[in-house]
């Protein structure tokens, strides 16, 4: 999941190429934003393979509006791998960055470095991306699935034609998916969990390591509303607050405190079970979870400091982070290294690796490439009179929607 280190762009200082417009500030941006009352995506961090959006391969240590969507009003954006996927206000879907495998839904395997809209779907309401594939669902609860089938985690028992989207066939309405490096878990309006995909790391949560190749209910969860996955691990959260997490261990992303290096059904994090969780989310080798109270727990690998502890130690059992005990968390991004948070009052924090600029503060003092250990603030966006809407990371970018204040 990660890439070569490209320079960074200097010149691109927060620069936007609207409609009929060349080139302008992010100022110009945010008033054309605020007068129009438009949303704005915005990307920074790696572009090795054109997941910015911005039309090169070059890296941004600062936000950066992508031109290519300056048009379109945005309700969601989703970061996975080295590729990108904007799902727009009117249920159209455009994805960007890396093609291998066909993971952007395009019919190639061809790296885009420009918004593409992705042709014969729509009604998109939500979707997700890993490294080598995709999934989305509609409004009418259809789930579609395209890219790497090599362990069955597009769920269409085996795909003709990989580069081509298929339609999973569910015996339920689906109301949300999460794609990992060789599994895919969603769930549906009934709140019942489903997985599919490589059995190998017990991710799947059915027990044994059998790999699954069309949907398979989780028969020991229910009222299920969230689930994030990982790499080889699965999280998911359910409508009492409760979270539960199953797959490989390593690193302690299992948040259970040790014990089995696999664990092949969903069992419960008994250090969170008088915390009522609203929120969940897994990173490569790490999770995050935020309380009804704005309190935000890390746990898993912490090699980059993407724990926010203070150090680089691995955190077998989450653990409250200090250093925003103050601030009143709403919701919370982890990607490959990195991790971001949204707080109550609008501010957006990061930590973690930030060497290819995925953390976005190329303005300020300290060395873009040393890792964080603790949260450190985004100033870029309150600067400039920008809300964030939604936000999600990738291996080594980021990437947002906001609109102006």
């Amino acid at each position: 999941m990660f890439s070569r280190i490209r320079p960074f762009n200097t010149q691109r200082v927060l620069i936007s190429a609207l409609a009929g417009v060349s080139t302008c500030t992010l100022a110009a941006a945010v008033s054309s934003s605020a007068d129009s009352n438009k949303t704005m995506v915005m990307s920074w961090g790696s572009s090795e393979f054109g997941q910015l959006g911005l039309g090169d391969d070059i890296s941004s240590d600062r936000p950066v509006v992508i031109p290519g969507l300056v048009n379109v009003e945005c309700s969601q954006v989703v970061a996975g791998g080295d590729s990108t996927m904007v799902i727009s206000k009117d249920g159209h879907l455009y994805t960007f960055g890396k093609g291998r495998d066909g993971c952007l839904g395009h019919s190639s395997n061809s790296n885009e470095s420009m918004p593409r809209l992705v042709e014969g779907i729509s009604s998109v309401r939500n979707g997700s991306c890993s490294t080598h594939h995709m999934a989305v669902t509609d409004t009418n609860g259809h789930l579609y699935t395209w890219g790497r089938d090599w362990n069955g985690q597009l769920g269409r028992k085996r795909a003709s034609n990989d580069l081509d989207i298929g339609r999973v066939e569910m015996d339920e309405p689906v109301v949300g998916t999460s794609c990992g490096r060789d599994h895919t878990v969603v769930w549906t309006e009934a709140g019942n969990a489903y997985s599919f995909g490589s059995g190998g790391d017990r991710a799947l949560g059915l027990g044994g390591k059998k790999d699954r190749h069309v949907p398979e209910k989780i028969s020991t969860l229910e009222n299920i509303k969230q689930v994030s996955v990982g790499s080889g691990f699965s999280v998911f959260l359910d409508e009492s607050g409760r979270v539960y997490s199953c797959g490989n261990d390593g690193y302690g992303r299992l948040g259970n405190g040790g014990g089995p290096r696999f664990v092949d059904t969903p069992k419960p994090l008994n250090s969170l079970k008088d915390v009522n969780i609203i929120q969940i989310s897994a990173g490569e080798f790490h999770a995050a979870a935020v309380s009804d109270k704005g309190v935000l727990y890390t746990w898993g690998y912490g090699k980059d400091g993407q724990t926010g502890h203070g150090d680089i130690s691995d955190v077998s059992v989450p653990r409250a982070v200090s250093s925003l005990a103050q601030t009143h968390i709403v919701s919370v991004e982890c990607g490959g290294s990195h991790t971001a948070a949204l707080c109550k009052e609008g501010d957006l924090y990061v930590w973690g690796k930030g060497r290819q600029g995925q953390l976005g503060r190329g303005g300020e003092m300290e060395s873009v490439a040393a890792y964080k250990t603790v949260p450190l603030k985004v100033s870029e966006f309150k600067k400039s009179g920008l809300v964030i809407d939604s936000l999600s990371l990738g291996a080594n970018h980021s990437v947002a929607v906001a609109h102006a204040q």
